[in-house]
Parts: C-alpha cells; structure tokens; sequence
C-alpha cells in the first residue's frame, strides 16, 4: 500500500465534510479512514478529533473541532507536510497595493497565502497569525514585513496592526524585484519575496503621509469601493486618514464585513 499524504480519520459527518472541503481549497488529496484503519498509521498527517484520534501524542495530529478552523488546518497540515514541528522565527509578507497579497513564512516555508483588496482585512488575517503564533509557540518569534512600493497602502495596513497590537514587529522592504511573474499569483509571489528580504524598523515617521492630491483621491476611491458606493469621504476626512486623526476602520464599519 503506498503511504497517503493525509490521512481524515473522523466519523463525524460536519466535520468530515467541512475538512475535505478545506482540503479542496488547498489542492491536496487524501483518504478518509475510521479511527483503526491502518490507513492512518501510513499517512504522513492525521486529521482527527480529540476524541477519535488514536493518539493524542503522534506528532502527525492536527486536531479538528467540530467546525474546524480552515485557516488553522491550512497551516498546521503544510507545517507537517514541510516536517515543521516548532518553528522559531515566523515571517508574514506583505504586498501592499489594490490588491493586498499576504504570505505566512515559517521557517522559510510559505504555509499560507492570501489575496484581498481591503487593507483591514488583510490586517485582520495578519493579526489572526500573530494570536495562533504566540499561543501555539509562544517561544517563536513573529515578524511582520511590508513592502514599500505604495507608502499610502503600507500605511493603510500597519496602522490597524499597530493599533491593535503596538508591540508587534514590523519591517518595511524594499521591493525592487519582487514583481516575477503577472496575474493573480503576483500579489502573492511578491508577499513570498517580501517576507524572504530584511528591512527597516517602521517609525513614528513611517506612519506620516502627506496630504497631496494623488493620496486623497485614492483614499476616496478606496472608501467608495470597500463600502460598495455606500459611503464617500470628503476632502477634510481624507486629509483626517492621512494624519490618523480618522481610522479607516471608523469610516468603513460597518459597512464593511471584516
């Protein structure tokens, strides 16, 4: 019998079927097991429950609930496919621009990418890493690194980071050459490139944007499309985005499902 990737040993049926639908999206094939078969000694990774899995100790387990986190499967199946056990220095790249490419790096292995047009969103995915981070391995350190090719939309994404957790560490990195390839992937292929590369420290400074006309029209643009037409900001708001008097997140809300 030749050794399965992944290995679903569960008879839960809601369970069952919300992991193969995760596993879907991650293109990876498996085989669904009872908890004896021994199918599941072969697998490289066991997916079950607490209360079916054979071993509560076997370091290929990731554990499902009853509703499984899909972000959290993602990144434990590809830590155990990629023999990652307990990293010590986790990176998350980002690729600042209309379209908001992120990629989770641990240990120099991508285990999780994603693309979004909302700069609050992709802070929000940001801040979801850094909370498993810190309370799966609280050893690890988690570093954040920003791509500098739009000042306006890396602003757009640390400020709420750093609003929600002032005490996380982030880098701003160049990103000449980190456009490979076009289409959709190109966010994340540059976010991959951009977790890889040392940076700067942000500062206070960092955070400072000038008013000018190119940066307001944009904030307006960007309002109006994270709001559906909904919501329009004046002049006076933009500038108030600009200078963190006004959070873009205070505009939005809730007009924007985060």
């Amino acid at each position: 019998m030749s050794r399965p990737e992944i290995a679903i040993a569960t008879e839960k049926p809601k369970t069952l079927y919300l992991t193969l639908e995760i596993l879907k999206k991650l293109e990876i094939s498996s085989m669904v097991c009872t908890p004896d078969d021994e199918v599941c000694s072969l697998a490289k990774v066991l997916l079950s429950t607490e209360e079916e899995a054979p071993d509560l100790s076997d370091p290929r387990l990731v554990l499902l609930g009853e509703t499984p986190d899909e972000e959290q499967v993602r990144i434990e199946i590809l830590m155990r496919l990629n023999d990652i056990s307990s990293p010590s220095f986790v990176v998350a790249g980002i690729d600042p621009g209309y379209r908001y490419g992120l990629a989770l790096n641990m240990d120099e292995v991508v285990v999780s990418t994603h693309v979004t047009r909302s700069p609050l969103k992709a802070a929000n995915m940001v801040l979801r890493w850094s909370d498993y981070i810190s309370e799966t391995y609280p050893g690890c350190r988690f570093l954040v690194r920003v791509g500098t090719g739009s000042p306006l939309y890396s602003m757009l994404v640390i400020r709420p980071i750093l609003k929600h957790r002032a005490s996380t560490d982030i880098e701003l990195v160049d990103e000449h050459h980190t456009t490979i390839t076009s289409g959709p992937e190109a966010d994340i292929s540059s976010a991959v490139l951009i977790a890889l590369r040392s940076g700067e420290a942000v500062t206070p400074s960092t955070l400072e944007l000038e008013p000018r006309t190119g940066h307001i029209r944009s904030l307006k643009r960007l309002v109006n499309r994270l709001t559906g037409g909904h919501r329009s900001i004046s002049t006076a708001e933009a500038k108030r985005l600009l200078s963190g008097d006004l959070s873009l997140r205070e505009v939005v809300t809730p007009l924007e499902p985060l």
